[in-house]
Order: C-alpha cells, then sequence, then structure tokens
C-alpha cells in the first residue's frame, strides 16, 4: 500500500508541473534503478558535473519574437520597483501645463537658493554662541517666520565696532585711540571651483555678491571729537565709516539673510511633501529618479500589475508545444551530449525531473566579470520529448513542459517537474528527452550562466 501512495504522490506531483527552488543536487548516478519498487515503477537519474574551472556557460540568445515584450517589462519593472519607488507622486506636479519636482527653482523661483557665505570650518563665529536647535513649527508658521527665524549666516560679516576701548553715543562711536581696526573683519567667503558666481542667473536677490572680506585700506573717517559722553569725559575720537566700508557690510548682511530666507522657505516646502505618507517629507524623493521620471513619461502609468501581466504574456510567448508560443523557437539546448534516450513500454506514463545548480555572471567588462546582484532578466528552462527514428533522428515532438522562469539574482538551483500521461507514449517507439535554456538580451549588461551541475529523474510508472 505504501507503494501505492508513492506512485500516486509522483504523479499528482508531475501533473501538477511542480517547480521549486532547490538548494541540493540529487546524488551522482547514472542509469540507476530503485530495486525496491514493484516492477511497474522504474526511477533513472541522469547526472554531468562540470569539471571545477570548466563549468558550461550559457550566453544570451537573441529572440526577435520577444524582444518587445521583454524589453517592456524590463522598462515597467525598472519604472514601478526603481523610478516611482524612489519617486513617487507627491514629490512631483504632474499635469499636462507642468512637470516639475517639488521645491525645486524650476517649480518655484523662490527656491532658487544662492550659494551659503560661510560655512562653521571657515568661520567659527558661526556657532559662537552655539545658535538653538531650530524648531521647524516655528520657523514654518508664517513667511513672517522664515524671513525673520533661524538667521545666522549674518554672524559671518565684519562688524562696525572698533576694536578699542569706545563708547556708542546713540548716533557715533567714541574712542579713546584713532585709527582703529574693525573689532571683527569678518569671515572669508566660501571658495568656489571654477569661477562660479554665488548666485545663479535668475535669482531673486538683488544682492548677489557675497565678495570678499571688507579688506579696505581704511575703514572709519575719524576725526577728533570734545563731549562729555567720550570714554573719559573729554576729549575722544568720532568714529563714522567710510561709504565703501558701510556698503560692505551692508551687502553682506543681505546676501546672509536672503540665503538663510531662502534656507528656510525650502527646508519648509520639504517638510510638506508627501504628507500623507507614513514618514513625511522629502526624505522620500531621490533627486536623481525624480529628474528621470520629469524626463519619462512612459513611467506615470506603469503599475505592478502592468508589470504581472507584461510578464505573463512574455511567458505564454514563452510556452511551446502544443500552445504554439511565439517564442517558443528561441530556445537551444544546453548540452547536445545531455539527453535520455527510452524505448516506451505499454501503458507508460512519466514524470521528468530537471535540477540544475548556477551561478549568473556580469560580462559587460569580460577582463573583470562580476556576479550579478540584480539583473532585471530571467533564466528559463524546459523538456522537450521527442520520438526518435531508428538511427536516432528527431521525427516529432511529442511533449514539452511548462517553462520554468528564474529571476537571476545570485547563484541559484533549478528544481522542476513535467508528466508526460498515460497514451502519449506509443508502445515499442524510441523517444529522447532533452533540456533547453533561454536567456534574453540586455541593452545596458551583458549576462552569462555558469552551469556547474545538472541531472534529469525519470520515474516511468507503467499502468
Amino acid at each position: 500500500m505504501a507503494m501505492i501512495n508513492l506512485k500516486s504522490r509522483l504523479a499528482a506531483a508531475g501533473a501538477l508541473a511542480l517547480c521549486m527552488l532547490s538548494g541540493g543536487v540529487l546524488a551522482r548516478g547514472s542509469e540507476e534503478t530503485i530495486n525496491f519498487l514493484p516492477r511497474n515503477e522504474d526511477m533513472r537519474t541522469i547526472y554531468k558535473d562540470y569539471p571545477s574551472g570548466s563549468p558550461k556557460k550559457l550566453r544570451e540568445l537573441s529572440c526577435d519574437a520577444g524582444e518587445a515584450l521583454f524589453n517592456e517589462y524590463i522598462t515597467c519593472n525598472d519604472c514601478v520597483n526603481n523610478i516611482k519607488a524612489k519617486c513617487p507622486d507627491c514629490c512631483l506636479i504632474l499635469n499636462r501645463q507642468r512637470r516639475e519636482i517639488r521645491c525645486s527653482p524650476d517649480y518655484d523661483d523662490r527656491y532658487r537658493c544662492c550659494q551659503m557665505p560661510f560655512v562653521d570650518q571657515g568661520c567659527p563665529e558661526l556657532n559662537s554662541p552655539a545658535p538653538p536647535e531650530a524648531d521647524w513649527d516655528v520657523i514654518c508658521a508664517s513667511e513672517n517666520s522664515i524671513a525673520s527665524e533661524n538667521h545666522y549666516q549674518n554672524r559671518g560679516c565684519a562688524s562696525l565696532e572698533p576694536d578699542g576701548e569706545c563708547r556708542w553715543d546713540g548716533e557715533n562711536w567714541l574712542c579713546e585711540e584713532s585709527n582703529l581696526r574693525p573689532n571683527f573683519r569678518g569671515c572669508r567667503c566660501r571658495t568656489l571651483e571654477g569661477g562660479q558666481s554665488w548666485c545663479p542667473a535668475g535669482a531673486t536677490s538683488e544682492n548677489n555678491e557675497c565678495g570678499e572680506r571688507c579688506n579696505l585700506s581704511h575703514y572709519y573717517i575719524t576725526e577728533p571729537y570734545f563731549s562729555p559722553n567720550c570714554p573719559r569725559h573729554g576729549s575722544c575720537y568720532r568714529y563714522a565709516p567710510t561709504p565703501a566700508f558701510a556698503s560692505c557690510i551692508n551687502k553682506c548682511h543681505d546676501y546672509a539673510d536672503a540665503w538663510d530666507t531662502c534656507n528656510n522657505r525650502l527646508r519648509c516646502c520639504e517638510r510638506s511633501v508627501c504628507s500623507e505618507l507614513e514618514t513625511p517629507g522629502y526624505e522620500n524623493c531621490d533627486l536623481s529618479a525624480c529628474e528621470e521620471r520629469v524626463n519619462n513619461t512612459l513611467c506615470d502609468s506603469y503599475t505592478s500589475g502592468d508589470c504581472a501581466r507584461l510578464m505573463a504574456e512574455y511567458s505564454a510567448c514563452l510556452a511551446g508545444g502544443f500552445q504554439a508560443g511565439a517564442c517558443s523557437n528561441c530556445f537551444r539546448e544546453i548540452d547536445s551530449s545531455f539527453n535520455y534516450r527510452f524505448v516506451a513500454k505499454s501503458g507508460e506514463s512519466m514524470v521528468i525531473i530537471w535540477q540544475m545548480s548556477t551561478r549568473p555572471y556580469d560580462i559587460t567588462d569580460p577582463e573583470n566579470p562580476s556576479e550579478v546582484s540584480n539583473s532585471g532578466t530571467y533564466f528559463f528552462t524546459k523538456i522537450a520529448v521527442f520520438e526518435t527514428s531508428v538511427d536516432g533522428a528527431e521525427t516529432a515532438k511529442i511533449h514539452e513542459s511548462m517553462v520554468h522562469q528564474k529571476s537571476l539574482e545570485a547563484a541559484f538551483s533549478i528544481f522542476c517537474a513535467t508528466e508526460i500521461p498515460s497514451g502519449v507514449l506509443k508502445t515499442g517507439r524510441s523517444y529522447v528527452v532533452k533540456l533547453y535554456y533561454f536567456l534574453p538580451q540586455l541593452t545596458d549588461m551583458e549576462v552569462e550562466v555558469e552551469v556547474n551541475s545538472m541531472s534529469l529523474i525519470i520515474v516511468r510508472t507503467r499502468q
């Protein structure tokens, strides 16, 4: 009774054309027979192991019939799983009038910020004293708070206060000495490579030059002065900044404030992007992916359902045999010396299992091949059974399996089965079982699959 159950399970597995992944390969053996099964049950194993360092190498195959379908699937898959995944709709303005990335200068000129004038490394005064942590809820509350809160770049600008014993009388600096330097001469602006201007063309700021430090030969106009407001209540010197020095400092403050305002406005915009997502904000938007989406209108319409449909259509094209798939002829035999020949017995059905151990490589640079991690393509295999003449020549295809597909992500194994039902094989006639593959061509990568070992397991059952 146990043998009958085993027979039923094997037949059922074949009828479902069960295809699954398997890490192992059956033990080596040629034409082995399981002697303890009843006489109407035979199992044969054909095995081929390629020597270490000399694997069987399978290259991409050209297939005009399915190339358009496959390339559209690759485009769809890239759009859905890469471009749209990194740049969802909420990152963009997408309508007939506009296609822009939110918070970008193209979206609104107010986000075209000039270059930041000072950086911490070259201007310690920016963090002395340390500014409080930015409260973006307060900053983003209104345009007024955007223009006034979180403004610290102007700390890098020069000071109008002279460096000495001085007193401010409400109108002038009164100092004990003449010809004093400014108390703080300002930080040097950031150095840009290639002579770039500080503010791109089209910026809204009028004072768009940071310039060098206000390094003038004369900072102030000084004159003797007599007043009880002098530091020692007598004679002193009255200081007034020269027009050039005052203009230099004013331009620096204007530029720094314009940058702080623009930066605040930009950050507030980015905080509001994708507010409907679980984790809102611009961090959901990869700018390179968004730029690709803006320039690729085809990507907008693709969904994961479209990709599944395209792959189903492609798989149907690859399905051969009695389904007469248009891409069936794209397959090639893996190894002409690897097959199973037999003579059918009366009332015989058969389950054929094929098993492979493989590893894909990117050989775009033949001198430096690398293991494939994410090729975006598939490796397809199938079994075909032919009736043969007395001299071994194929005369007719009598069975073709479903197509097994495996995504090329890393080293993988294949374990798949097909059934030839009773009544297909003709008693006393000769047949051969062969194993085929198809590897689509890619436009941006050349792929090769190395086969380390493969086997055919044939379970023959007589009713």
